[in-house]
């Protein structure tokens, strides 16, 4: 009956590749984002910050290959945002070196880092996304993350944080 039919059924459409162009249209959600965000210049309310804390041996440049090896795979990271001709546009760049802020610090002033570590994007400025790396001990470290809600989502930092783990391991 009714539920074997359905057992076999595809569950998912594949989407397809949207042609390359230089400018895409942003989506109805992105939209709206983008102008909440315009009228809340310096405002923090759509990041997504993530604090990982990592024991063990560390290799910063690693790290750093890793999160450029993201970038390359994700359009989203690559993406930013304008206005043309009253539409808001979407541009994907070919490649973003993802800047990686590593520092030195006591427990204490780790504290401070992270909260000075979440700002603001300028959303016609990609990546939209932020990587910082705090050094406590030499096998105690901290990843910071942030990116802006208007590329991601809490179920896409978890598909990045995995995907980060998998490619630096």
């Amino acid at each position: 009956g009714y539920l074997e039919a359905a057992a076999t059924m595809e569950r998912y459409e594949a989407i397809g590749q949207a042609e390359l162009r230089e400018w895409y249209p942003a989506s109805p959600a992105q939209q709206r984002l983008y102008v909440v965000s315009q009228l809340d210049t310096g405002g923090i309310g759509y990041n997504i910050p993530w604090a990982l804390e990592i024991a063990g041996e560390l290799d910063v440049e690693r790290v750093r290959e890793s999160l450029n090896e993201l970038a390359a795979r994700h359009e989203s990271f690559r993406t930013s945002f304008a206005m043309q001709e009253d539409q808001l546009m979407q541009r994907i760049t070919d490649r973003v070196n993802m800047p990686l802020e590593v520092t030195d610090s006591t427990e204490e002033e780790a504290k401070t880092q992270v909260k000075a570590f979440v700002r603001p994007f300028d959303l016609g400025e990609a990546p939209l996304l932020r990587a910082g790396l705090i050094c406590l001990e030499e096998r105690r470290h901290v990843l910071l993350l942030d990116m802006h809600h208007i590329v991601s989502d809490g179920v896409s930092m978890d598909v990045f944080v995995d995907e980060f783990a998998r490619l630096y391991a």
